[in-house]
């Protein structure tokens, strides 16, 4: 037989009483995207790297020079505020708003430690790094550091912080041999970085946040060194208008454009349609997948805990709502794409059905294309002013499979795509299935994988399309003793999602979580 769906989880039955079909917890949606953050970063950031830099050969004054101890008693704390936000039947996991404002704040607690650990422990690990090469200066290097267990071999996008200098944005990056790297600006913006060096008083340094594209290869669990410099040119205005240095602007060239909106990194080739969702089709094997980026809103009259639709529900897809589309960026090895989308949907849900009155919804994503990258980024930016919907992104694949997996605790999860009979139980079933950053569909060599950070909730149907739903948000006013809560569960605001689509051929099970697990942790 089967093996059984893990004891955390359990299907809807034809029984007389009711069985929550998700035991992780309520409001997961308010709490996914931070206990993600924190789980990956200290499991897969913090711990690997303590453990390089205190096997480094060079130490500053032979210990840890950015705290007074080894950071083993900050990580312990980060995960006790971290554990006390996973109970399910106490603090967290059945309550109401006040409560989940509490957890919130030992989720800050909880960020604010991983956050500081990783700016010095990663200073640390460039303390130590040999930046002599090519004859650069030392204070012009950054060290990027390369957590996952994928190999980064192309082109890749990196936050660097650089020194602020007036009228002068003209940077050069260089490898360790001094060959210059092509690359493209994707980001900019001035911030404020602390410095928590031990034993000196706090200090914020004004920089230059930039976020660039550029050609790298660092292994796994490795790192690479890259230098920069900032160029200006020079010219006395009371002496003319000659320069007395000059300095030649770069501009990546070319493009990854080869008709319309149709775009081609190599080993795909995408094209917006006028409705702002994406087709694209694998060189490698000829497959098309078409409508992929829709999004579905419908209404949600659940709780905390399971998706509810009212009895008289409205389904608003986007791909029948107008859409506006601009290339942000195009060159040879990057182009950036935004798509924003105006749904006109129900303001919120009453007497099982959702009213009459609508607001528009924009749904904003930003698409990253990478020259010969088979994986499609996305970032969808959403400002909610509704109430009692839930917004989903669909991805149909029109692959003929019966299982699909999804990453649970400790296994790669099948699940089967027909759902049972649900015309009799006594708890509606939420067709929904738990996800922790990735999920995959496979016909043949065909693999189509999805990757999140801290999006719990996805589905596969069982229709022709096959097609994927990964949920962004959830928006309800049914709170734990109150139908007409106005708490937290209402997710009212701007939010930010960031996942990806992966198109590969013939990838194993276990290649995925890898590619997964490299998405969730980014390059520091």
């Amino acid at each position: 037989p089967p093996p059984r769906p893990p004891a955390l989880f359990f299907y809807t039955e034809t029984r007389p009483y009711y069985i929550a079909q998700c035991l992780v917890g309520s409001e997961m949606c308010i709490r996914d995207r931070d206990n993600a953050f924190c789980e990956t970063r200290l499991e897969r950031l913090l711990s690997p790297l303590n453990f390089l830099v205190l096997n480094l050969p060079k130490k500053p004054r032979e210990k840890h020079f950015r705290s007074a101890a080894p950071y083993n008693g900050f990580f312990e704390e980060a995960w006790k505020l971290l554990l006390q936000n996973h109970a399910h039947d106490s603090i967290c996991g059945c309550s109401v708003t006040p409560t989940h404002r509490d957890t919130k704040n030992r989720f800050k607690n909880a960020r604010e430690i991983v956050e500081v650990c990783s700016q010095n422990l990663l200073a640390e690990l460039a303390e130590n790094a040999n930046t002599a090469g090519a004859g650069q200066d030392r204070t012009d290097a950054f060290v990027i550091y390369n957590p996952s267990q994928c190999e980064i071999d192309g082109v890749t996008a990196v936050e660097l912080d650089l020194p602020v200098v007036p009228e002068s944005w003209n940077y050069r990056f260089f490898d360790a041999e001094g060959n210059r790297l092509d690359y493209c600006e994707l980001e900019a913006e001035d911030v404020l970085v602390r410095d928590t060096t031990f034993s000196t008083l706090i200090d914020f340094i004004h920089t230059r946040r930039v976020k660039i594209a550029l050609p790298l290869h660092i292994p796994a669990g490795g790192y690479q060194t890259v230098y920069h410099k900032i160029l200006a040119s020079e010219r006395d205005l009371e002496k003319g208008w000659e320069f007395q240095h000059f300095e030649h602007p770069y501009r990546p060239g070319g493009s990854q454009r080869v008709r319309g909106l149709t775009f081609d990194n190599g080993p795909l080739e995408v094209t917006v349609c006028p409705n702002g969702t994406l087709q694209v089709r694998v060189k490698e094997t000829g497959r098309t997948y078409r409508d992929l980026l829709t999004f579905e809103d419908c209404g949600d009259v659940g709780d905390g805990w399971n998706y509810l639709p009212p009895a008289f529900d409205s389904r608003i897809l986007s791909s029948a709502c107008p859409a506006d589309i601009s290339v942000e960026k195009d060159t040879a090895f990057v182009t950036v794409l935004k798509i924003v989308s105006r749904m006109r949907i129900p303001a919120a849900a009453e007497g099982g059905k959702r009213t009459e009155e609508g607001k528009d919804l924009f749904v904003e994503s930003r698409i990253t294309l990478k020259k010969g990258d088979t994986r499609i980024d996305v970032e969808t930016r959403v400002d909610n002013g509704c109430k009692n919907h839930r917004l989903r992104a669909m991805f149909p694949t029109d692959l003929n499979c019966t299982t699909f997996r999804t990453a649970i605790p400790f296994d790669f999860y099948a699940w089967p795509v027909a759902k049972r009979d649900n015309t009799f139980t006594k708890e509606y079933d939420s067709g929904v299935n738990p996800n922790q950053g990735a999920m995959a569909l496979r016909e043949g060599k065909d693999v189509f994988a999805l990757y999140d950070l801290g999006q719990y909730e996805c589905a596969v149907a069982d229709d022709a399309e096959r097609t994927a739903y990964l949920t962004l948000f959830r928006s309800f006013t049914n709170e734990v003793g109150s139908f007409f809560h106005e708490g937290l569960g209402n997710q009212l605001g701007p939010q930010t999602f960031r996942y990806a689509m992966d198109f590969l051929t013939g990838t194993e099970d276990f290649e995925i979580l890898r590619r997964a697990e490299a998405f969730r942790l980014g390059l520091s």
